[in-house]
């Protein structure tokens, strides 16, 4: 569907952001309407998605500053859709518009951060929308006590999503790239460090061994891939031990990888019985213009 998507500056359009936050994940832990609107005031950016006058998801950021170079920049802190409605494009069409909104600012840069092991969340960060990662933040906001986050820790990625960049531009144009397929990847050269493997659960788990490699620029594999759950959610629902090894895993494989030069670039979803994800980490800088 097409939701109608409108910058949001009334309190009572913000109370109903603040509602649904609360049906979104749970919990008592909303950010609140009066704090919002001082968002609104300070030149932050609000807004909702809208389906015959209801409102059925929103996304708000607020200004900051690039560590890196000093310059403005804006920081997206929440995006939700209504679980009725969720599926639709509607987070996509929320991103877009804040990215036209921000270019208006002349903001280059808008961050933000999100659970890498949520395959959903990556495929329309990296995919959709452009971004990418070369940050991992361990248990960033503490212990998390709504309904899809608590018993794990609150790791990390940060999402870098450069505005005016050729590959950001790119996948949001009328005829957008699609989604990489996995044995082109494999044709590149890319080398998997970490295979899942099925519980007597039929729930995906970590391998015990993951492959070493050569960390110098010259020996190093120019993409690799690490693999996570496809639906982590599901795995922290009838095994929490199970998420626990997910999350401890996949944090030794990005800490050791990010520091030598690899950023999280792309992602691939293979649907079938038994889906697989696959984020996809290229050596080097960050290449904005693919």
């Amino acid at each position: 569907m097409t939701p109608e998507i409108r910058l949001l500056t009334e309190a009572s359009q913000l109370l109903a952001v603040e509602k649904l936050q609360a049906k979104v994940w749970g919990g008592t832990r909303v950010v609140p309407a009066h704090l919002l609107m001082a968002i609104t005031h300070s030149g932050g950016i609000v807004l909702g998605a809208y389906a015959d006058e209801k409102q059925i998801g929103f996304t708000f950021s607020f200004p900051g500053v690039n560590e890196a170079d000093q310059k403005p920049k804006q920081s997206s802190h929440m995006l939700a859709v209504d679980p009725q409605y969720q599926g639709q494009g509607i987070g996509f069409a929320l991103k877009r518009a804040q990215w036209q909104m921000a270019r208006k600012k002349d903001v280059e840069l808008i961050t933000w951060t999100f659970d890498p092991l949520m395959s959903k969340n990556a495929f329309l960060n990296l995919v959709k929308l452009g971004a990418v990662s070369k940050t991992y933040i361990r248990n960033l906001y503490g212990e998390l006590e709504d309904e899809l986050n608590q018993g794990v820790e609150s790791d990390r990625f940060l999402a870098e999503w450069w505005l005016n960049s050729e590959r950001v531009n790119s996948r949001l144009s009328k005829n957008p790239r699609g989604p990489l397929a996995i044995n082109d990847i494999y044709s590149a050269g890319a080398i998997l460090l970490n295979e899942s493997k099925l519980s007597k659960q039929s729930l995906p788990e970590p391998t015990d061994k993951t492959i070493e490699i050569d960390p110098s620029p010259q020996n190093r594999p120019k993409i690799v891939l690490v693999e996570i759950p496809s639906n982590y959610q599901s795995i922290k629902n009838d095994d929490l031990d199970l998420a626990v090894a997910w999350r401890l895993h996949s944090r030794d494989l990005f800490e050791r990888l990010f520091p030598i030069g690899y950023i999280v670039s792309d992602f691939i979803f293979i649907a079938n019985e038994h889906p697989r994800s696959f984020y996809v980490l290229s050596d080097g800088q960050a290449t904005l213009g693919d």
